[in-house]
């Protein structure tokens, strides 16, 4: 399905006056407060070194690639992401911002192939391949009572985030194909927000590869036990762990898990 034409794209206005382009300005915005809300970005950036690789998993507009390159701006940026309008305006955003870095269209799992990816234009930031309601259910409702939404407007809120849902095949691939691809040696830090394929993408990195990463901060949906097998997958490997969770996010299921050598 050919979703770019599916709707009209956003602009989203940084502090700075950098302008973004989405395909929604109040997703964007969500994820930028998520960013300053939070210590978690900030900490797993702060030792990044010139020449290093940054690869952001799940990279919907480019607003989590264009903070790690502001804080260190001789890194190089690998961004992926499989829904084509996000892709479109992750292509557009880093061309206008972020000329020296890399878009890859594609998901990222444990092997290379293709995946159905469920896509919904009112919330765009849910992209997923792996589809679970009761999951999803339980965050939005979450997120908006800790805000202050009453029970009717969370309902209201998430009937629309489900409605025009759409369906569309997309590229899957490896991030340790990627690194060979793109003759990546140094990973100063790795980001993943997959909306509960956080595993797959982890399984995909080859034991060696293991070896070059520093830093990893993703969101995990801690759904099938998935908080305890990420994390004992990323201490096998030498990590260091913080898990944490938002104040947003407290009665639901997402984490922060911020892996360090």
């Amino acid at each position: 399905m050919n979703m770019s034409s599916e709707s009209a794209l956003e602009t989203f206005t940084l502090p700075d006056g950098r302008e973004l382009l989405c395909t929604n300005a109040d997703d964007a915005d969500a994820v930028w407060r998520e960013i300053l809300d939070g210590t978690t970005y900030s900490a797993a950036a702060e030792s990044l070194e010139p020449g290093e690789t940054v690869v952001d998993v799940g990279a919907h507009f480019g607003v989590t690639s264009l903070y790690f390159s502001d804080q260190s701006s001789e890194v190089e940026v690998i961004a992926c992401e499989p829904a084509p309008q996000s892709f479109l305006c992750l292509e557009e955003n880093f061309g206008r911002h972020l000329k020296s870095g890399v878009c890859v269209q594609t998901a990222v799992g444990s092997r290379s192939g293709e995946a159905q990816l469920t896509y919904y234009p009112h919330q765009t930031t849910m992209a997923t391949l792996h589809v679970d309601d009761e999951d999803d259910k339980l965050n939005l409702d979450t997120i908006l009572s800790n805000i202050g939404l009453e029970e009717s407007a969370r309902v209201a809120y998430w009937d629309r985030s489900r409605s025009g849902s759409q369906h569309v095949t997309v590229p899957i691939r490896t991030l340790s194909d990627i690194f060979a691809e793109r003759g990546v040696t140094r990973v100063g830090l790795l980001k993943v927000d997959v909306e509960r394929s956080e595993l797959d993408v982890l399984l995909g990195i080859s034991e060696s590869d293991y070896r070059m990463i520093r830093n990893i901060v993703m969101e995990v949906h801690d759904v099938d036990d998935n908080l305890r097998r990420v994390s004992d997958l990323l201490r096998s490997r030498g990590f260091r762990l913080e898990t944490s969770q938002d104040s947003v996010f407290e009665g639901g299921s997402v984490y922060t898990v911020l892996a360090k050598k």
